[in-house]
């Protein structure tokens, strides 16, 4: 017998999937910037949200816009870009302290009180104070060598996929006794570090070198005027020449509009870094629409003579019309100054993560326990192969035993190009279709 329910009635059950977009793949941003507070520690996101609650950030306020760490996690995390998720995680370290706020005249108590104001609150006035004025009125903090060497001390470990610095290194150049190279150096150590301990980080940079804008640009042809060609390329020689390939996948010194909000260089990179996180290791960037970007703040030519061309060929990412009708952006190509795409020095970052080697540590050192060992990475290159599919083949070869503690393993990696030279032979032939008389 059935069991019988009289009360007829209409019952509703919620089923809703709730769906998001696929997450990219080595999508672990590390931001160094400034947020609204003097905590520097290393903290660690999975949602713009929980971002803004422990720094104290009321979205669309000055606590948000006057940070370019705030800001920049706003575009890392991609949001109101519909389809495309953004970064995974995001690990930051403040480089804001109290001298900032002296020198910069911020009214940012030393406390962390702010955290504990919610944007509710603020709307109906139930604070103290006006959180919409707590903030500093020069992008909340200047980086310099020191804050710039601290905090790439304290990622170390964090086993990140990117690493973006939400500032301007031209800062620290000013206040301090550097030169830019001596700063691209430092973070190239960082990087050169990682990679050692099998955590290849790649670098997004925003760069913006402005003295002497016209010095060495080449005036046959269509010039930048917000860029020093000169120092751009010599900051990508740097990364071109470092002996790791695996740093640098984007350079960007554009500025421009998203969803309707006039941005400066460095937001437009944090939204270049959050879609580059957003997609799998092996798509390329070149010529892709690049979502919510309507305007750049400098177009530039591609001529042989032109700044544009000069400074893509050295591995500076330039945006670029796409479609005049539609309103869309792309990267013109995203070839490094190395001669890699920046999907090939993503896929080959993951891949070389996925091996986790430190399995390979404390086994004992003989012929059936190596064998095991190259089984594994053999393993782990099908498995990668099976989603990475701009590396074409993985080969594992013969482990050498150096000594009794150190063995060798040679790994040969081949990847496929990446078309940005499309070249179509036309043949015309006339018909005659008179009749012969």
């Amino acid at each position: 017998m059935h069991d019988i329910d009289i009360n007829t009635r209409v019952e509703l059950a919620n089923e809703t999937i709730n769906t998001t977009a696929t997450p990219g793949q080595a999508g672990k941003v590390a931001i160094i910037g400034s947020f609204p507070n003097f905590d520097d520690g290393v903290y660690s996101f999975t949602t713009l949200r929980k971002l803004r609650n422990h720094y104290g950030i009321v979205a669309g306020t000055e606590s948000e816009y006057n940070f370019d760490g705030a800001r920049s996690a706003r575009r890392i995390f991609m949001e109101g870009i519909n389809g495309y998720k953004g970064a995974t995680e995001v690990v930051t370290v403040n480089i804001r302290d109290s001298d900032d706020a002296e020198s910069n005249g911020s009214t940012l108590p030393t406390s962390l009180t702010v955290n504990t104001i919610t944007e509710d609150e603020a709307d109906s006035g139930d604070c103290d104070y006006d959180i919409r004025t707590l903030s500093d009125t020069n992008g909340g903090g200047t980086l310099t060598m020191d804050k710039l060497i601290k905090a790439l001390t304290k990622l170390s470990g964090e086993n990140i996929d990117i690493l973006f610095i939400a500032s301007d290194l031209n800062g620290a150049v000013v206040k301090g006794s550097v030169e830019m190279s001596d700063l691209i150096a430092k973070i190239l150590d960082f990087l050169d570090t990682e990679f050692t301990v099998q955590r290849p980080t790649n670098l997004i940079l925003p760069i913006r070198c402005a003295d002497e804008i016209d010095t060495g640009q080449d005036t046959a042809g269509i010039v930048s005027e917000i860029i020093n060609v000169d120092d751009a390329i010599e900051i990508a020689n740097q990364f071109a020449e470092n002996e790791n390939c695996l740093n640098a996948i984007g350079l960007y010194y554009q500025g421009g509009t998203l969803m309707g909000e006039d941005v400066d260089y460095i937001e437009v990179a944090a939204h270049m870094c959050g879609f580059t996180a957003s997609i799998n290791v092996s798509q390329s960037l070149t010529y892709q629409t690049i979502p919510g970007l309507t305007a750049i703040d400098e177009e530039a030519f591609f001529g042989e003579h032109d700044a544009g061309y000069i400074l893509n060929s050295a591995g500076v990412m330039v945006l670029t019309p796409k479609s005049r009708k539609d309103n869309t952006f792309c990267v013109k190509n995203d070839t490094q100054g190395n001669g890699w795409n920046a999907n090939h020095i993503r896929s080959v970052s993951y891949l070389l993560k996925q091996y986790n080697l430190v399995n390979g540590l404390g086994i004992n050192n003989y012929q059936a326990n190596r064998e095991a060992f190259k089984a594994q990475l053999t393993a782990t290159n099908n498995q990668v192969l099976s989603s990475v599919d701009v590396i074409q083949e993985v080969t594992i070869g013969d482990i050498e035993v150096r000594s009794p503690y150190r063995i060798y393993v040679p790994v040969e990696i081949s990847l496929v190009g990446v078309i940005s030279i499309i070249t179509m032979g036309v043949n015309m032939t006339l018909i005659d279709e008179s009749a012969e008389v």
